[in-house]
């Protein structure tokens, strides 16, 4: 898929040998990093590799279809992304169990509507 892409890095946990040789992705590595895993203590190598082919690759897709939804959403203007955002972010909070403080905003919002009237 990355080879597909026109994205000009690839950020991965596997080594030059993998991807260069193994895969053959044109790419130059340009740095790596040990991570470590909060926790557990369990370490990798990250690498980030910068793509030494063509930019803009024959058969050229922005990414995975399963992102395709998401990719597009980023592509348009900055105020539908975050009204669209806003509208999740509002969906999740407003979604699940009542508990005591949403029955009181409820009961806070129920006053203000009939004494606004």
């Amino acid at each position: 898929m990355w080879n597909k892409s026109s994205s000009p890095f690839l950020i991965c946990y596997h080594s030059p040998r993998d991807i260069i040789k193994s895969y053959e992705f044109n790419v130059e590595l340009i740095t790596q990093t040990s991570t470590s895993m909060h926790g557990s203590k369990e370490g990798h190598m990250a690498y980030i590799y910068k793509r030494t082919g063509p930019s803009k690759p024959e058969g050229m897709q922005p990414c995975d279809p399963a992102f395709t939804g998401a990719w597009e959403k980023v592509q348009g203007s900055m105020e539908l992304l975050r009204e669209d955002v806003n509208a999740k972010v509002e969906e999740k909070m407003s979604s699940g169990p009542s508990t005591r403080a949403s029955r009181r905003s409820k009961k806070y919002a129920t006053f203000l509507t009939r004494s606004d009237s």
